[in-house]
């Protein structure tokens, strides 16, 4: 099946139609045309098929979705119900009316009673008061007993006023009109004392009226909300019924209704001459993939690769820095130890002395030359270059010192196969009462005109001995002693304490290393020589290794050649490496080409 699904393709005929073309590679023709209109007719009634059943499970769903949005509508009903007759409401709009129209009606009878009860205190205070004083009248009491009584007590007490202008104080008239005016006054205040019962019990049930009516005020906000939820979700499951409803019979329609998925243009046919393999495409892509992968890795590898290949990558900086010394590969941390030894490392370091020689400036007052190896970065090969080159120069007999200012990580004392010295420039530089000649190793192991000032103990201050002013005075005196002072100093990238001592040099050996230095570092270097940093910088390109193709063939005068590894056997470059090694010929080319 998977073979078969591999041989078929589908494709638009334009960007832009919706027909497809089905095409099928097949070796049987006539199978071929068959499986493609069996495809076609499968894909048909599958089409078919599918939108059936996609149908049938609608109606199905919606069937059951049915059953539950009756419930649930039977059920919002009764809630709606039993809400409306737990809260007495009929129909919330005429509801709000009423209930609002018996507040406003409690508030205005409550206002009434209240302003009758202090009506009546106000006249019961003016009976009190004085016994035959006349009263206020139609101050708005609603009891007509207690306003014709007040009348007739002012009548009587102006008819009394009247007759005490004439009469005596014993006349039975006066006192006639006294007892009356008594017996007045005293109904007055009964009358008064029931009304006021009687208003005390109205307000009473006045106040529990107007409560009723304002909590039925204040519960219609709450009312109106919950009844409008129930509505809105009543109003939801109808929409929904009638949704679903109207998607049921859709479904029954689409499902009755079995239109073609697709319909067939053009049936198969066959094509009478062979489609594949086309031979000239083949091998045209076999052609080019034969000579671009190649090519394209060569091309990927030198674009990629910052390492400095030759001595060339140094000139090709602008470095205006020359190149006084090309030293081979030793697999091995090798030692000039014999004066007489012929050997290629032996040779390399005579030829890097003779050179350093040519490099150092010319001095009249005959003190001794110092000289300053050191390197961008770590490994490279300053001491390994330190060692030797002073090791070179005691063997044409010249008064040699080995200075290790390295003091924050020394390899002095393993590359001359030594035990390490407690007592060494930093033991010099920190105690004021030592003198440089007390830290001095006299005569090494392999020449005796070489001397050794270890790095001493480690420091945990380097840059601030260096910079004490004692190294110039060690140095200032050594030269007095010695024909050549080489010091090893600390790589220039990580620490300041090489730049320290660097005015003390006549000449700095700057170390690089083949597939080690990086081609930015040579910049790096120039920037301190453009800015003096340095003094008298001279590169040294450490480490080569010469392979086939790559074109180095470093002679001496005793003719050796290098090959991986520098074994000390004449070993030359092949001539005919681009028959024996392509890849390096080419990989070679490109290196020079970008040189």
């Amino acid at each position: 099946m998977e073979s078969l699904l591999s041989k078929v393709s589908v494709n638009n005929i334009g960007n832009s139609s919706d027909i497809l073309s089905l095409k099928i590679l097949d070796v049987n023709t006539d199978r071929g045309i068959a499986i493609i209109n069996t495809i076609g007719e499968v894909f048909n009634e599958d089409g078919i098929n599918d939108r059936q059943l996609v149908n049938k499970k609608t109606v199905d769903f919606i069937d059951e979705r049915f059953e539950k949005l009756t419930f649930e509508l039977d059920s919002i009903e009764n809630t709606k119900r039993d809400f409306k007759k737990s809260n007495d409401i009929s129909f919330i709009e005429a509801d709000v009316i009423v209930d609002v129209n018996k507040k406003a009606s409690s508030d205005v009878a409550l206002f009434r009673i209240e302003t009758q009860l202090q009506l009546a205190k106000l006249l019961k205070g003016a009976i009190t008061s004085s016994k035959f004083t006349i009263l206020p009248a139609n101050i708005g009491l609603d009891n007509d007993i207690i306003n014709n009584l007040v009348t007739e007590y002012n009548t009587l007490l102006l008819q009394r006023e009247r007759l005490v202008k004439t009469a005596g104080k014993e006349n039975p008239v006066l006192l006639g009109l006294n007892d009356q005016i008594s017996s007045i006054n005293n109904n007055i205040d009964e009358s008064i004392f029931i009304y006021d019962k009687q208003l005390k019990i109205s307000l009473s049930q006045q106040k529990s009226d107007y409560s009723q009516s304002s909590d039925a005020v204040r519960q219609i906000p709450t009312n109106e909300k919950i009844l409008r939820s129930i509505e809105r979700e009543q109003q939801i499951k109808e929409n929904l019924y009638l949704l679903l409803l109207q998607k049921r019979e859709e479904s029954a329609i689409a499902y009755a209704v079995t239109a073609p998925s697709i319909k067939i243009i053009e049936y198969a046919n066959a094509s009478g001459s062979p489609v594949a393999p086309k031979r000239k495409i083949i091998f045209l892509v076999a052609l080019v993939l034969g000579l671009g992968i190649p090519f394209g890795i060569i091309f990927i590898y030198s674009l990629l690769d910052s390492k400095v290949k030759d001595a060339n990558d140094l000139a090709f900086r602008k470095s205006q820095i020359p190149v006084i010394a090309e030293i081979p590969f030793f697999k091995d941390f090798k030692l000039f130890k014999d004066r007489n030894d012929r050997s290629v490392h032996a040779e390399s370091f005579r030829i890097l002395s003779s050179n350093t020689n040519f490099s150092l400036p010319i001095k009249e007052d005959n003190v001794g030359q110092v000289i300053l190896v050191t390197s961008s970065i770590m490994s490279e090969g300053k001491t390994f270059i330190a060692t030797n080159l002073s090791l070179a120069f005691a063997s044409y007999n010249k008064k040699v010192l080995l200075v290790g200012a390295d003091m924050r990580k020394p390899k002095l004392h393993v590359a001359l196969e030594m035990e390490k010295m407690e007592q060494g420039l930093s033991t010099y530089l920190h105690e004021k009462n030592i003198s440089w000649k007390e830290v001095v190793m006299k005569n090494s192991l392999y020449n005796e005109n070489l001397d050794v000032v270890f790095s001493g103990m480690i420091s945990p201050n380097p840059s601030n001995l260096l910079s004490n002013g004692r190294f110039e005075t060690f140095i200032e005196e050594a030269k007095l002693e010695y024909d050549y002072i080489i010091v090893d100093s600390a790589p220039t990238i990580y620490v300041n304490d090489t730049f320290l001592i660097a005015n003390t040099a006549d000449l700095t050996l700057y170390l690089t290393r083949q597939n080690y230095t990086e081609k930015q570092l040579i910049e790096y270097t120039v920037t301190l020589k453009d800015t003096d940093k340095l003094k008298n910088i001279a590169f040294i390109f450490n480490g080569i290794q010469s392979k086939a193709g790559y074109g180095y063939n470093y002679k001496y005068s005793y003719n050796y050649g290098y090959g991986y590894g520098y074994a000390e056997d004449n070993v030359g470059v092949d001539r005919k490496g681009l028959i024996k090694n392509p890849f390096q010929f080419v990989l070679s080319y490109f290196h020079k080409k970008n040189d």
